[in-house]
């Protein structure tokens, strides 16, 4: 099994190896939008729960301060689309490299 392994991994590693940055900055974007996927439900909670705080602020005193609700959905907003933009980013990159690897394939 291992052998067989290894086998692949030489036969891909030579259409593949020649495009090292494009591999590295994948697994980059991939980790940002994982990091974003992670973070995104932390940041949903933090703005449900100062949503409560200002409608139970509203209702006692009828003063309420929205900063940072308002801060929060706007890093909720900002990691989304980053994570949007990385999503996008990977496709394009690993689509191409793909593409440009297979048609080397083919060739050869």
């Amino acid at each position: 099994m291992q052998s067989d392994f290894k086998v692949a991994g030489k036969y891909f590693g030579h259409y593949l190896g020649r495009y090292p940055w494009q591999l590295i900055l994948s697994v980059i974007t991939v980790a940002i939008y994982c990091g974003a996927a992670v973070y995104t439900p932390i940041l949903l909670g933090n703005a449900v729960t100062q949503l409560t705080t200002v409608l139970a602020d509203f209702n006692a005193h009828h003063a309420v301060d929205t900063t940072p609700f308002i801060h929060t959905a706007a890093t909720m907003i900002v990691i989304n689309v980053l994570a949007g933009f990385a999503d996008a980013a990977t496709s394009a990159i690993l689509g191409w490299v793909s593409g440009v690897a297979n048609s080397r394939m083919r060739s050869d």
